[in-house]
């Protein structure tokens, strides 16, 4: 079976963790975190806290595979490219 001028789509999921905690301009660091009840915790409620949220990514590569190696791309490369 010859590729060329084969169009493929390879699709890459990464998953990862990102932590913040929302804060006023000018609140100091007192809050619910060192059992206050400043001004951030009542703007903010438990979002005043340092809390996580999990992602999901999907990037999607297309484009023609190579002739000579049957591939789109290499999976490594498409990695950094991601994480970078």
């Amino acid at each position: 079976m010859k590729m060329v001028g084969m169009i493929k789509t390879v699709t890459r999921r990464e998953t990862f963790s990102a932590c913040h905690r929302l804060k006023t301009c000018g609140s100091s660091s007192e809050g619910r975190e060192s059992g206050g009840s400043g001004k951030n915790a009542e703007v903010y409620g438990k979002c005043a806290r340092r809390h996580g949220h999990n992602y999901v990514m999907e990037v999607s590569f297309r484009g023609a595979v190579d002739e000579q190696t049957g591939m789109l791309l290499d999976m490594s490369v498409a990695k950094r490219c991601i994480q970078s």
